[in-house]
């Protein structure tokens, strides 16, 4: 199956082409992310992730938007979710945990 370049924080967002900001996904797992978060910041992110978990929430979203979270993410549990979205997803200077319900952001700093 054809790759397509992620970026992980959007060019839209100042994000850059450095190999700490991008990585080939698939081209169906890129096209389902961006159909549940478009190109939203890290903290527009979570708040999307927060309303997923909310059954009530969840069946306000558009049909195109569920499939898309069934295939990212059906049958995980929200840690493995929040797992996967560092891994592949998520801006390189965040970081999203599941804690006491919830998703979480914590910002990432670099010691040098």
């Amino acid at each position: 199956m054809a790759k397509e370049i992620h970026h992980r924080k959007p060019v839209t967002l100042f994000g850059d082409h450095s190999l700490r900001n991008t990585l080939k996904l698939e081209h169906d797992v890129h096209m389902w992310w961006h159909q549940l978060v478009a190109n939203l910041p890290a903290h527009e992110i979570l708040r999307e992730f927060n309303n997923y978990l909310n059954p009530v929430s969840f069946e306000t979203y558009r049909p195109y938007q569920k499939n898309a979270w069934r295939q990212l993410f059906g049958g995980m549990s929200p840690h493995e979710i929040a797992h996967k979205v560092n891994e592949l997803f998520l801006d390189p200077d965040y970081k999203m945990y599941f804690h006491r319900k919830k998703f979480i952001l914590i910002l990432k700093t670099e010691r040098r």
